[in-house]
């Protein structure tokens, strides 16, 4: 985990690529902190905008630390 470069922007790097996290409520939010570990589950985003592009959007459905 990571912040983006642009304020807001939280950025997953795994060893799969890197993507934008959107959508997290507010308990995936608690443990999407940067430097974190983190198992994310969601699907890919197509045909949104961002501010952030920093990698393809994932809309974050759980969360939880490593």
């Amino acid at each position: 985990m990571t912040r983006g470069v642009e304020p807001g922007c939280t950025i997953l790097r795994s060893s799969g690529g890197t993507y934008e996290l959107v959508g997290a409520d507010a308990a995936a939010k608690k443990v999407l902190q940067p430097q974190a570990s983190v198992e994310v589950r969601g699907y890919l985003e197509h045909g949104l905008m961002s501010h952030c592009m920093q990698g393809p959007m994932l809309k974050v459905v759980s969360a939880k630390a490593r």
